[in-house]
């Protein structure tokens, strides 16, 4: 794989795991072995999955493709939870939850990955109560 080939592959990795996601690739002194990890919620928020002495480029995303197959339900149920406790308590103090209620601790990107199912989950958490995150409103250019 030539540099182009290994970054949209790091991209296409990144659209199934999730906007928070920091991934890297690399090249050991080890016999040349290549080795990647995948930081689903960010390099800083613990977890990690890994591809260890993989004999190419292309094995090694085999393997984070694969071990992210095997390991993706925990990591968006959690962020899908985190967010739908976020929506359920400022419904509950200000009687709505808007996009920039939800940016104080998501970024956009993590809004609009997660956001809808958070919504359905806030509403199993509250006994079918629905939900909502309001959007920005629109500014009226003078």
């Amino acid at each position: 794989m030539n540099p182009s080939q290994i970054n949209n592959a790091i991209e296409r990795l990144k659209a199934i795991v999730g906007p928070s996601a920091y991934i890297s690739i690399s090249m050991t002194s080890d016999h040349g072995l290549v080795r990647g990890v995948v930081y689903p919620l960010g390099i800083l928020s613990g977890g990690a999955i890994y591809a260890e002495r993989c004999e190419t480029f292309e094995s090694a995303f085999e393997q984070l493709n694969a071990k992210w197959a095997e390991e993706r339900s925990k990591y968006h149920v959690e962020s899908i939870r985190k967010m739908a406790l976020e929506v359920i308590d400022h419904t509950h103090r200000k009687g709505e939850c808007t996009a920039a209620d939800l940016r104080k601790k998501f970024s956009a990107d993590e809004i609009a990955f997660f956001g809808s199912d958070a919504l359905t989950v806030a509403s199993e958490m509250a006994g079918g109560t629905a939900f909502f995150i309001l959007p920005e409103p629109t500014k009226i250019a003078a």
